[in-house]
């Protein structure tokens, strides 16, 4: 299941239907994506939710829903703008849309660029946008007392925006990584091409961001065009919910919106896609260990009376565990690594699809037995029971999820924009009741037949490296992606557990809430106390540790191979039954604030911290992992109870088992001790984005030291990039004792004893970083060396000899860091957890060994931009 959040990434993905490594494959139902988070609730008297929801109309054109909290401290404004990618007219294909959301951020005549994100975290508030095929979001939830505020920035950002054009040709270049990264993921490209396949004519054929070639030829004038004409009151919904006054606000809405006039103009020109009569199939290579297969079936619309029954299906079909296809393919016959079927359905004819993630050998056995059970659901009735279940988890997965004023307010907009029915929801819980068995039978024989079907398959190139690989995947009950390595060489064996989390989970206020849950995992479970704990690992000498970090957190337990089994035991307790003592959360705690002080009188740490601070201006990574004193004193024990509750979920687990065991003896254990496990979706973490201001930022702190240090921090690239090679490249060649940086600083003027730089990518684009410690005399002489350096990165090709010497170097250090069992399991856990595949760290050797001179060449000049980085400088 999805929570709102989630529908900015999601769509600007096309709508993938599968998430890469994961066992229960995420659900894209439109009723999963927009109308997660959103609950019909009903009172004690029976009264509708909705009742007290306002619907105007302002003068202009625009749609008001007002809904009044009195007791609600927050309030959310979500605008909806009735214009997506398959409604661009005669920029259909070129993600126009998706562009102008990009660019509403980056300043009006009011605000410069950054200015939208500073102004809203000066409220205490978040600010978010996303695009999807038939409308625009933008959400921003603030403190009551900054509502007034907030409504007059959402209309200056979204219908006053400059469309500046150096900012505008710098957000091309993103959208264009953006776009290209949909070619290097198989998640992305097999939905791709799913949508290609299934539409002819409809621009639902297009990606949400756009083909790279139509997205090229925009201009400055197409956007403003566009901007003109799709962004006018009269094509804008405005719902707010929370701590408002309903008369007065409604009055301060048709201020701020009444110098913009209705004068919506376009002609949308949207193709009827014609009736598909035949079976279409398309199947390419690719490079990936396992296959992709997609199937989709044409749909309906959201409003078509068909779609209710038909999300039914997908439910009793493939949603979760408990599913015809999950227990039959997954479970019972393992075939399939996870698999789902789910109803989408946009505003015009969508798509029923069935997405499985397995291994090659397997795909045609798996292909015949989905086929098996779409015929059994057309000819037998399904039982009472089975029906009674799938409208439950349908109705139970809308009730829980909204209870947020950004779920309510984003329930009524999109119910409006779609269904022109702001209580659709209502209406849809009523149309799931009255499913019959005889609705399952009638719209699978409508529906699920092979004209209307598409096939797409996305295998494994013959070459791939990865096919071969021994390391083992499973999926556990819980949703936990297990994945065993058998290795007898010792008698050793190495497990971690991790998590999505981290710092890209924390807030100003919360920083520090990550690292200190993963430091209580160990300190007391139902059955054993922190003494009780220590002891056992200690007297089969073992050994426990926590760890977190930018993008995860989680446990590393290393022990004898004659004790793994008791100790993958223990590794379950404490992650699934960890109790977490208040004595010791507070010394913990205090024990962390210490910390803090300590790493302020280091040079290196206090440097790291400030230069962070400095470079990132929204982005959490710009906290370290141990918290700050302020965050560090509020964290309540609650807070850390809420944290763990929402991140140590199975589908947010990753479990590696490497050593001295036998597969299937690890897989039997890990069913048995993990399966009480919470089975939750994994949590959906949305991090600001950072504005990149054209502007140097310094920052300088005294410390009482013999030495000064400079560091120099600029913005790099994510995990998912290849150019993260060629910054670890570009590192090693500054660093290494023949290293330019290292020869001119050191060698030739003596001016350094310490100095390097390293490269940290994370699942949001990380940082770059060049320290040296110097005298205080030499640090502007420094600083221009390092400038120097950089620039010269720039003009001048590497040598064969440096570029070569740098890669050995690094493929050297990775070989002997891999020596151990530990160090392979950590890589490959984490690997599968951020989507990169199990088995891409195998790929490391591959990827250095492809940088070349031009790349070194286009890197520097791309990341090292001399108007936008940090410097700082700690010393006396």
């Amino acid at each position: 299941m999805k929570n709102p959040a989630s529908v900015r990434e999601e769509k600007k993905e096309n709508n993938n239907t599968i998430n890469h490594g994961e066992s229960n494959l995420k659900r894209y139902s439109l009723w999963f994506i927009v109308f997660t988070g959103l609950t019909f609730l009903f009172g004690a008297s029976g009264a509708s939710a909705y009742d007290e929801v306002e619907r105007l109309t302002l003068d202009n054109g625009m749609v008001v829903l007002l809904e009044e909290k009195p007791k609600q401290e927050l309030v959310n404004l979500f605008l909806c703008v009735r214009v997506g990618s398959g409604r661009e007219g005669k920029y259909s294909g070129s993600g126009i849309s998706h562009f102008i959301e990009h660019m509403t951020f980056k300043g009006t005549a009011k605000r410069a660029t950054g200015d939208i994100f500073k102004e809203i975290e000066s409220y205490g508030g978040k600010i978010n946008a996303f695009t999807s095929y038939d409308y625009s979001g933008y959400n921003i939830t603030v403190p009551g007392d900054f509502a007034p505020l907030a409504l007059e920035l959402l209309a200056d950002m979204t219908l006053r925006p400059t469309f500046d054009k150096q900012e505008l040709e710098k957000e091309k270049q993103v959208v264009l990584r953006e776009i290209r990264l949909n070619y290097d993921d198989p998640q992305r490209y097999s939905s791709r091409l799913l949508w290609q396949s299934a539409y002819s004519t409809h621009p639902y054929k297009y990606p949400i961001l756009g083909e790279e070639d139509l997205f090229k030829k925009l201009s400055r004038r197409d956007l403003v065009e566009f901007h003109q004409a799709a962004y006018t009151p009269d094509n804008m919904i405005l719902a707010v919910v929370g701590g408002i006054e309903k008369e007065s606000f409604l009055a301060l809405t048709e201020k701020t919106f009444k110098p913009f006039k209705q004068k919506y103009v376009m002609d949308l020109g949207v193709s009827r896609e014609p009736q598909q009569t035949q079976l279409r199939k398309h199947e390419e290579k690719f490079t990936s260990g396992m296959s992709y297969l997609l199937f989709a079936f044409h749909s309906v619309a959201i409003t078509d009376e068909d779609c209710f029954a038909l999300d039914a299906l997908g439910t009793i079909l493939g949603e979760g565990e408990s599913s015809r296809l999950y227990k039959l393919i997954c479970a019972r016959k393992k075939l399939a690594y996870g698999i789902e079927a789910v109803n989408y359905t946009p505003r015009d004819p969508g798509l029923f699809i069935i997405s499985a993630f397995l291994e090659e050998r397997h795909r045609e056995k798996a292909q015949s037995l989905i086929f098996e059970q779409i015929e059994l659901l057309k000819k037998k009735e399904v039982s009472p029971d089975e029906l009674e279940s799938a409208k439950n988890k349908i109705i139970s997965d809308i009730l829980f999820h909204r209870q947020t004023v950004e779920a309510q307010a984003q329930d009524l907009a999109l119910n409006e924009a779609l269904c022109s029915n702001f209580r659709f929801t209502e209406l849809y819980i009523q149309k799931i009741k009255q499913v019959s068995p005889q609705d399952i039978i009638r719209v699978a024989n409508k529906y699920l037949i092979e004209d209307k079907l598409n096939i797409v398959a996305l295998t494994p190139r013959e070459d791939s490296p990865r096919a071969l690989e021994p390391i083992k995947k499973y999926v556990l009950g819980p949703g936990i992606r297990l994945l065993i390595k058998e290795d007898s060489q010792l008698p050793l064996v190495s497990m971690k557990a991790v998590f999505k989390g981290g710092l890209r989970a924390e807030s100003e206020e919360t920083n520090g809430l990550c690292n200190l849950t993963a430091q209580m995992l160990d300190k007391g479970t139902r059955g054993k106390n922190a003494a009780e704990i220590a002891h056992l690992v200690e007297s089969k000498g073992a050994r426990l540790s926590y760890f977190s970090g930018n993008n995860s957190f989680g446990l590393s337990l290393d022990s004898l191979s004659q004790d793994w089994g008791q100790m993958l035991t223990l590794l379950s307790e404490l992650i699934a039954d960890s109790t977490f003592p208040r004595r010791e959360f507070r010394r913990e705690k205090e024990k962390n604030l210490a910390g803090l002080l300590a790493q302020e009188d280091d040079i290196f740490e206090s440097g790291n911290r400030l230069l962070k601070t400095t470079l990132f201006q929204t982005h959490p990574y710009r906290f370290v992992t141990l918290g700050n004193e302020k965050s560090l004193k509020k964290l309540t024990h609650r807070d850390l109870i809420t944290f763990y509750r929402n991140f140590c979920r199975g589908k947010n687990m990753v479990l590696a088992v490497f050593g001295d065991v036998k597969a299937e003896e690890v897989l039997a254990k890990a069913e048995e001790v993990f399966g009480r496990l919470k089975p939750g979706e994994a949590p959906i973490i949305v991090t600001p984005k950072e504005p990149r201001t054209e502007r140097l930022r310094t920052a300088v702190k005294s410390l009482p030291k013999q030495q000064s240090l400079v560091l120099m921090g600029f913005y790099g690239s994510n995990l998912f990039s290849r150019d993260r090679y060629v910054l670890e490249t570009i590192c090693q060649v500054l660093s290494q004792a023949s290293g330019r940086l290292f020869t001119q600083i050191r060698e030739k003027k003596g001016l350094a004893y310490t100095l390097g730089a390293y490269s940290v990518s994370g699942l949001d684009p990380g940082y770059i970083v060049i320290y040296v410690a110097t005298l205080p005399e030499n640090t502007e002489t420094v600083k221009k060396e390092i400038l120097n350096q950089l620039n010269l990165l720039k003009e001048k090709p590497l040598s064969g000899e440096e570029l070569l010497q740098a890669k050995r170097a690094l493929l050297g250090r990775k070989l002997i860091a891999r020596q151990t069992n530990s160090a392979c399991a950590m890589e490959s856990a984490l690997d599968e957890l951020y989507g990169l595949g199990y088995d891409n760290y195998l790929n490391y050797s591959e990827q250095i060994n492809l940088v070349e001179g031009r790349d070194i060449i286009r890197c520097a000049r791309q990341y090292f931009d001399f108007n936008n980085y940090a410097t700082v400088l700690i010393g006396p």
